[in-house]
C-alpha cells in the first residue's frame, strides 16, 4: 500500500525515521515529502483506503478527528506534526491547569433577558 510520508516537523531526518517506523509495521511502499512544519499529525486517504487509514491511524495513535478523505489521494498520506516528531506515536499533551469552567450543576448562568 502506497504511504506518502510528509515530512511537516523541524526535523529533516524525521521522514527516514518514520519510514523505519512504518516498515517495520508491513508499510513498504513509503515515499518522503518535505513539507512546512505543522502541530497536528493527520492522516489523509483517497477512495477505497478508509480502513487502512484508520489502521495507520491508530498504529500511530493519530485521533480519529484528524483522519481524512481525500478523492485526490492515491492511497495514504502521512502527515508528521510536531505532536509525533519524537518516537512511534502521536504525543497529546495535558490540558493545563488554567482551566475555568462550570459544570452543568452549578447555578451560575448568565441571566436572560425577559424581552
Amino acid at each position: 500500500m502506497p504511504v506518502l510520508v510528509v515530512n511537516a516537523t523541524t526535523d529533516p531526518e524525521r521522514a527516514a525515521e518514520v519510514q523505519e517506523i512504518l516498515a517495520t509495521a508491513g508499510y513498504t511502499q513509503t515515499s518522503p515529502y518535505p513539507s512546512a512544519p505543522v502541530e497536528t499529525t493527520q492522516v489523509v486517504f483517497g477512495g477505497g483506503y478508509a480502513s487502512a487509514a484508520e489502521d495507520l491511524a491508530s498504529r500511530l495513535g493519530v485521533q480519529d478527528s484528524q483522519v481524512f478523505e481525500n478523492t485526490e489521494v492515491i492511497g495514504l498520506q502521512l502527515l508528521i506534526g510536531a505532536d509525533l516528531s519524537t518516537g512511534d506515536r502521536v504525543v497529546v499533551p495535558p490540558l493545563g491547569t488554567d482551566l475555568r469552567g462550570q459544570t452543568a450543576d452549578q447555578v451560575t448562568c448568565q441571566a436572560a433577558s425577559p424581552f
